[in-house]
C-alpha cells in the first residue's frame, strides 16, 4: 500500500498551508540580481543564503 506523500505530512501533524509550500516548492530557489545578499552558517554547520 502506497501512501501519498501529502497525506504522510498531514498525519504527521503539518498544516495544509505548511504541506502546499513543501509540495508546490513556494520561496525556493535563487533571485537573478538581487540587489542585498547574506551568507549565513549557523553553529551547526548549516549555511543559508537569504536575498
Amino acid at each position: 500500500m502506497t501512501i501519498k506523500m501529502d497525506e504522510l505530512l498531514k498525519k504527521s501533524g503539518y498544516s495544509d498551508k505548511a504541506i502546499e509550500y513543501f509540495t508546490k516548492k513556494v520561496n525556493v530557489g535563487s533571485i537573478k540580481n538581487p540587489s542585498v545578499s547574506l551568507s549565513y552558517t549557523g553553529h551547526c554547520g548549516d549555511t543559508m543564503k537569504f536575498f
